[in-house]
């Protein structure tokens, strides 16, 4: 049936229409989409035609509606919508389109006007057209019929749309919102109830005439106008039900909800039906060309083929990492997303993570939209939402990683109040995090095929790409493919290891680039020497060859469409530049001024960007950016990314935004530089943290250093928590911005705080001492200037301890001294503590337990019975009780040293520190083994080796292995010591085998191999470990020595004077560090070696000691253990 009612019309002007037959309660005519209204809306029990011509009711009658106020679209079309309707309707008129369609209205508007007088209804009613207009007009599409409740929208006509169901689908998501808020405030202030629901289809329609007045004449094609008809009036309150020829169009770019097959009247088999849920995960230039019609994909069939290999690899089990390289333009998107297409038609999960150009001071950006895909985010969910989401994933696919809920809601920004992140040091908890995330995408992999996509690796921030030398790693064994690409430039560790593979992209071959061409100009007589033209420039660089082509057609050399061009100007007349770089200058220039403007303040503000951000910082107005968008796109320059929430662009290729930037004069890019960023802190306050990076970035650029440096430090300390390099970089810009900022008291602060931060992460990367030793004399200068003590003290304790790693025990010394002094002059004990504890914990490191022991009493006395106040405090506080534990405990006071451990791990579980909850562990497990309470050791062995894993520092999973074989030495188990120690060599890597981990792990092992007769092994084993113990003053020397001794005794003939020597070297290095604790067990050594060699009087004297020992110092297992063996040698005798 045909239709001659306008864009935007009344029921009034509806012709005359006979025989139509309509649903019961049905608003529209199902064939035409004319709106019904007057007396045929009334009956609702019997067939209904549309009425020839509705009167207008004066007020809502009980079974009617009241109808939309008449609306003519010539003053309801935004004026650049109405300019390009008519502009282009002559392309449009006979055509067929494919257009979608959108129905929406009030469920329960008859009862809604039962409830208000007329004026209040007709007021709701208009709020209710204006929000529906708005929203389908944001998205360029247009209303076609207004009713009493409800409109009928189309897209795809007459403006011409070739995403014309995502655009639908976009405004029904925004619509639902907007109404949603309005049904709110209706509910809040006035108790009224008001709900909205929408029928989504699509399918074709022949467009007839389109009159200067807007409206349109158009013939639709089948049930396309009757199935949204239908489908909205099937659809819940606050729902969008979508058809499955909708669902086909927008799959992948929207969250859809199947709700199965219908039965629907006018179509011959069950229609699937969805309810549209939500957007999906934002567009790439890719996916919105696919929409359009991408150009052909040619001349990669070789990389192609070696990805799929790489998948079936996968599919077997063989993890891979394939990194496609290639200079800009070549096409390394294109081959990505191509066989991210295939994996997605096969259903193999997909996720995606992309660098940013200006990103590599954005800590994790690349993972943090990983995830986000793992987790099915979007930007509409709550927080609170937003944390179901992560839960419910992490216990599906890793009931373990529940303990990890806090760290993931912390990563993703949406921190939960009940569950706060954990307490640790930046290095620490970059290493649980990254623990975390590799056991996520780890276990994904275990479960089925998983693809990991990494796109502009070489934009990538230092963090992530640290990242991927974890992912790499323990992606092995399991059905997991990362595919990375990247430019030839970009370098990185993990591409030495062996599941790696390189796939270099070299320029398209002639044939596959004529292939190019046939799809892009066709194969009209007068584009032959167009074509080797092309060839030339391009040199098989299929974007320079697409950039070509779309010059030709800006300038009018060419005409017509993608694969219909004709020439039409003399080949002698067209000149092409010999670079993409000055191709695309050429292009930008010959843009309308306005719209020049507007790509180049694009290009200052990033890849991407929000329509209302560009139109504050160029201000414009609405209208004008509408309007200069819109040349960008016919132009091919920019693309729609997102349309919802927000409506964002992006650079069609970051080659455009680089030269778009570029081309202008440095004071116009300063100008804006310096507005995104005031835009910026002003639109968004509530996001200034999470834009810290950005800030400073854009005032930077805008040479005004002083909010440059400030947002620089506030990233810094955003960043110190998960990445302490990218923290490092921000702070070392503070530095750099020192001079300009002038030397006021915040200038200070923040040059003193740069010094603070570089020295803490020299902590964590020695290979920035020297630079820490500059920074430190820097920083120490200003704080006594400016006397900041409290910058000061912090500044002395980081450098102390980053000195007391190189070993010079005395600069320490002096360091420690200043700061004692410094924090005498202010009337602050938690500070006194922390510099006190500083000082017992260098007292550790140089072997001199007593004293040790002593500075941490003063320290904890100062303290009282004050909690620690902050995070500073609190890690210290942790670090003390550790080493007062270690103190009471290796000086043979067990009884007193367990409280201390108790409480240590108390503390740790009560603020999630997983790093001091294993330091407890090991402490608790080397209780334990001093008591002799092989049950303790055990238990508190095992529950090391479970949180060290979450934790995921290595040094900490092999050091929890290796109590573990300990503990096993001890239950009598040679075999399993000798499992759990190798595993600890695995798991320790040559980075993190520290001189003590190492000399600790060869005397177990040593032991090991004796006790199960492995002597030669032992024997070469205990050398190694005497060797190390030598080199060293600490408490681990007396276990490689009397782990020789042990090895020695197992001979059948000892050497006996050896024995000696090295039970007598393990007495010295006992009393030197005080450890009285192995005061016994040497005497249990010295009555094996006496009574071996005859000496039976002086075996029992040592016996004898021991026995006594054992039971001064608390080790009551032990004790039990030789009495009873005392018992049955006098028994035996």
């Amino acid at each position: 049936m045909r239709s001659t009612e306008a864009v935007g019309s009344t029921g009034d002007d509806v012709p005359e229409r006979r025989g139509n037959e309509l649903r019961a309660a049905a608003r529209f005519c199902d064939a035409c989409g004319a709106p019904v209204t007057g007396a045929t809306a009334v009956a609702s029990d019997i067939p209904r035609v549309v009425a020839p011509h509705a009167a207008r009711i004066a007020a809502p009658q009980a079974g009617r509606v009241a109808p939309a106020p008449g609306r003519d679209p010539r003053f309801h079309t935004p004026q650049h919508l109405a300019e390009r309707i008519l502009s282009g309707r002559g392309a449009l008129e006979g055509e067929r389109k494919q257009v979608t369609v959108l129905f929406a209205d009030v469920k329960g508007s008859m009862e809604l006007a039962e409830q208000v007088d007329t004026e209040e209804f007709y007021t709701l009613l208009d709020r209710f057209f204006v929000i529906l207009t708005e929203g389908v007009h944001r998205f360029e599409g247009t209303i076609n019929q207004y009713a009493g409740d409800g409109v009928m929208a189309l897209f795809g006509a007459p403006l011409a749309h070739e995403d014309h169901a995502h655009r639908a689908c976009y405004a029904a998501l925004h619509l639902l919102e907007e109404l949603r808020r309005f049904s709110q405030e209706l509910k809040r202030t006035r108790g009224l109830p008001f709900a909205v629901r929408m029928g989504v289809n699509s399918g074709e329609v022949v467009i007839g005439t389109i009159g200067d007045d807007l409206r349109m004449d158009y013939t639709a094609q089948g049930q396309v106008i009757g199935i949204a008809a239908r489908l909205q009036a099937l659809a819940d309150p606050g729902k969008a039900y979508v058809s499955e020829h909708t669902a086909d169009l927008v799959s992948g770019f929207f969250q859809l909800e199947s709700l199965g097959r219908y039965d629907v009247k006018g179509v011959s088999r069950p229609l699937g039906v969805f309810s549209l849920e939500g957007a999906g995960r934002m567009r790439t230039r890719l996916d919105v060309s696919r929409a359009r019609g991408l150009s052909r994909f040619v001349g990669r069939g070789d990389e192609m083929a070696a990805l799929e290999a790489a998948l079936t690899r996968v599919h077997e089990g063989q993890a891979q990492v394939v990194g496609v390289v290639a200079d800009a333009g070549t096409g390394k998107s294109r081959l990505c997303e191509e066989f991210a297409d295939r994996c997605r038609d096969r259903g193999i999960a997909l996720r995606t993570g992309r660098g940013l150009a200006h990103g590599r001071l954005l800590a994790f950006h690349p993972l943090i939209e990983l995830l986000q895909e793992v987790f099915g985010l979007s930007d509409r969910d709550s927080p609170r939402e937003a944390r179901q989401k992560i839960a419910g994933t992490l216990v599906l696919v890793d009931r373990l990683l529940e303990d990890s809920l806090a760290l993931f809601f912390d990563f993703l920004g949406v921190p939960d109040p009940e569950r706060p992140a954990p307490v640790a040091e930046p290095a620490d908890l970059n290493r649980q995090l990254f623990a975390a995330i590799a056991r996520l995408l780890r276990a994904l992999g275990e479960r089925e095929p998983n693809v990991i996509l990494l796109e502009d690796l070489h934009w990538f921030d230092d963090a992530s790409v640290g990242f991927l030398d974890t992912l790499a790693q323990v992606i092995v064994g399991t059905k997991t493919l990362v595919v990375a690409n990247f430019r030839p430039e970009f370098r990185a560790s993990w591409m030495d290891q062996a599941t790696y593979q390189q796939l270099p992209l070299h320029p398209l071959g002639t044939a596959a680039l004529d292939d190019l061409l046939a799809d892009l100009l066709g194969t009209d007589a007068t584009l032959a020497d167009v074509r080797g033209l092309v060839r030339e420039r391009a040199g098989g660089n299929p974007f320079f060859a697409e950039e070509v082509v779309q010059s030709l057609v800006d300038t009018g050399l060419l005409e017509g469409k993608r694969g219909a061009y004709r020439l039409v100007t003399p080949l002698v007349r067209v000149r092409v530049p010999p670079t993409i770089q000055a191709l695309l200058a050429a292009r930008i220039d010959r843009l309308p001024e306005r719209a020049r403007r507007l790509l180049q303040t694009a290009a200052v503000i990033g890849k991407s960007f929000p329509d209302a951000l560009l139109r504050r910082v160029a201000g414009v107005a609405d209208e004008e950016l509408a309007d200069g968008l819109q040349t960008l796109r016919l132009r091919d320059l920019v693309y729609e990314q997102a349309l919802f929430p927000k409506v964002i662009y992006a650079f069609k290729h970051p080659l455009t935004q680089e030269v778009a930037y570029g081309s202008q004069l440095a004071e116009s890019r300063r100008v804006a530089h310096a507005a995104v960023a005031r835009v910026l802190e002003e639109k968004e306050p509530t996001k200034r943290e999470e834009y810290a990076a950005l800030l400073a970035h854009h005032w930077e650029a805008a040479g005004e250093p002083l909010p440059a440096a400030r947002w620089h430090a506030r990233a810094a300390e955003k960043a110190e928590m998960s990445s302490p390099k990218t923290a490092a970089a921000h702070w070392r810009s503070v530095r750099r911005l020192g001079p300009a900022i002038g030397d006021s008291r915040e200038a200070a602060a923040l040059r003193v705080a740069a010094c603070i931060g570089l020295v803490r992460a020299a902590d964590y990367d020695a290979a920035n001492d020297a630079e820490a030793t500059a920074t430190f004399a820097e920083g120490r200068q200003l704080a006594l200037d400016t006397g900041d003590h409290d910058a000061r003290i912090r500044l002395l304790l980081a450098y102390s301890a980053l000195v007391l790693q190189t070993s010079d025990y005395e600069q320490s010394a002096e360091l420690l001294a200043e700061a004692e002094a410094a924090a005498a002059e202010i009337d602050d004990p938690q500070i006194r503590f922390v510099v006190r504890g500083h000082a017992g914990f260098a007292c550790v490191v140089r072997g001199e337990t007593l004293k040790a022991l002593e500075l941490y009493e003063q320290a904890f006395a100062m303290l009282g019975d004050a909690e620690p106040r902050d995070n500073f405090v609190l890690r210290r506080y942790l670090g003390a009780l550790a080493n007062r534990w270690m103190m009471h405990a290796e000086t043979g006071r067990l009884d007193e040293a367990a409280p201390h451990i108790e409480r240590l791990l108390a503390k740790a579980e009560a603020v999630s520190d997983l790093s001091y909850q294993c330091i407890a562990h090991f402490c608790s497990t080397r209780l334990g083994l001093y008591r002799g309470d092989t049950a303790a050791a055990m238990r508190h062995a095992r529950a090391a080796i479970e949180v060290a894993e979450r934790l995921g520092v290595q040094g900490f999973r092999s050091a929890a292995r290796g109590a573990l074989a300990a503990a096993l030495l001890l239950a009598g188990d040679p075999q399993g010591a000798l499992a759990a120690l190798e595993d600890a060599e695995r798991v320790a890597g040559p980075e993190t085998m520290t001189p003590i981990l190492r000399l600790t792990l060869l005397a177990r092992t040593a032991e090991a191999h004796a006790a199960a007769g492995r002597i030669d092994a032992a024997l070469a084993v205990s050398e190694e470990a005497v060797g190390l113990a030598a080199t060293t003053k600490r408490v681990p020397a007396i276990d490689g020595f009397l782990a020789r001794a042990r090895v020695l005794l197992a001979l059948p003939d000892g050497p006996y004077a050896e024995i000696e020597r090295m039970l007598d070297s393990a007495a010295e290095a006992a009393r030197y560090c005080a450890a009285g604790v192995y005061e016994p067990t040497i005497h249990e050594e010295r009555a094996r070696l006496a009574r071996r060699s005859g000496r039976v009087d002086e075996a029992d004297r040592e016996l004898e000691q021991a026995l006594r020992l054992y039971r001064e110092v608390g080790a009551r297992g032990h004790a039990a253990r030789l009495a009873t063996s005392a018992e049955r040698a006098v028994s035996a005798a």
